[in-house]
């Protein structure tokens, strides 16, 4: 079996121009990923990989909680989700 991966550029993904997401500060701006512009949906798809540090997080924290979720949990999931959706209805 493979050995799962868990260790990512941790902090604070963010867009940057049409395509780019970059690390913040901490890891002197890093670039993740270049997302292609021609899929319609590239906006989406860029906004759901700068979010995946803070879903990761979120998701870890449920299975340490035994698959609970506090409120402060559940109102952080539904910002996130949030983002989403005012990104995919523009």
């Amino acid at each position: 079996m493979a050995k799962q991966q868990s260790e990512y550029t941790k902090g604070e993904w963010r867009i940057e121009g049409d395509c780019y997401i970059i690390a913040g500060e901490k890891h002197k701006n890093s670039l993740i990923a270049d997302i292609t512009t021609a899929n319609d949906d590239y906006e989406a798809n860029a906004n759901l990989i700068a979010k995946s540090p803070r879903m990761y997080e979120l998701i870890e924290k449920m299975i340490k909680q035994g698959g609970y979720m506090y409120g402060i949990d559940v109102i952080k999931a539904k910002k996130l989700l949030a983002e989403g959706k005012d990104v995919n209805n523009q």
